[in-house]
């Protein structure tokens, strides 16, 4: 993932840098810093507005420029300096206007909403103040904290409506400048229920693994339940169908290195349900996996 940190993150992360108890929003810093996977955007045209930024927030303990130049130093050690090639930042509207005009960055960083306060809301915007489980910032920093081994988890009790779980399935599954705009959902049922209200007319591949055979039998069958996913999910949607049942969990979803994961039948995924729980984590590795097993599965 590439990010765009607001000054701010480095002044708390700095300012708590040693201390016998940091704050929290340094340690979850620390998380996203220690990713592997994370990438941080920065141009040297930049430097005079991040210097002033850390210049008027130092103190007599540290030296945050110097402090800031080395972690620059050591993240293009690591091949983690990102290189964006956005003119000059003079201010946060600009740093606002770099995030939103890059076709590279996915997440702006900020520690304190009181830097974001009379800007619009920004899609993938990640405000460490409001992280608040299960809304957008938790889902962004989630994802940006997690490896390939760290599964998060929601259920019933983390949501006041189904409202909400609907929002939160479209902030999953709605990132800026992903790899591919594709989501892949597997199920061997064709019952949406409500959960997938908000990602409607985006591009969806349905996938089905319950058919053992593709012949004049049940092609009828199978050309109207193309027609049913085309008709709730709109044109961009697409039908593919495998006889193989060991190849995905039959209730998954996968989009942009993303693997989802639930134990009910999507129309199960609501408030009334108390016993459905859903898992997601961010890895490459699995994600591509998925990707080839469906390679075998022939288009309807």
């Amino acid at each position: 993932m590439v990010v765009l940190a607001h000054p701010d993150i480095w002044i708390e992360f700095f300012k708590n840098k040693g201390k016998l108890i940091p704050s929290t929003g340094y340690k979850m810093i620390l998380r996203i810093l220690n990713n592997s996977q994370n990438l941080f955007a920065y141009n040297y045209e930049w430097n005079d507005y991040y210097e002033s930024e850390l210049l008027e927030a130092e103190d007599d303990t540290a030296d945050f420029i110097d402090i800031f130049n080395n972690l620059l130093v050591q993240l293009n050690y690591q091949d983690r300096l990102f290189h964006e090639n956005y003119g000059s930042i003079k201010n946060f509207n600009d740093l606002e206007l770099c995030f939103s005009n890059s076709s590279n960055l996915q997440f702006l960083l900020i520690n304190n909403e009181v830097n974001y306060l009379n800007s619009p809301a920004e899609k993938c915007s990640l405000i460490l103040s409001k992280i608040e489980k299960p809304n957008s910032h938790w889902i962004y920093f989630s994802i940006l904290e997690s490896d390939s081994s760290h599964q998060l988890s929601v259920d019933y009790r983390d949501f006041r409506s189904n409202q909400e779980i609907q929002e939160f399935i479209h902030n999953l599954l709605n990132l800026k400048n992903p790899k591919s705009k594709r989501i892949y959902i597997q199920s061997d049922y064709l019952n949406f229920g409500s959960l997938f209200e908000r990602v409607k007319g985006k591009r969806i591949t349905y996938c089905s693994s319950e058919y053992q055979g593709i012949d004049k039998k049940n092609s009828p069958t199978l050309q109207a339940e193309k027609l049913s996913i085309s008709t709730y999910f709109g044109n961009n949607a697409s039908y593919i169908v495998s006889g193989n049942k060991s190849y995905l969990h039959p209730r998954a979803v996968f989009y942009n290195n993303l693997v989802l994961n639930m134990n009910h039948d999507f129309p199960q995924i609501v408030l009334g349900n108390e016993n459905w729980h859903l898992t997601f984590h961010y890895c490459i590795e699995a994600y591509s996996e998925k990707l080839r097993i469906i390679k075998n599965y022939r288009a309807i």
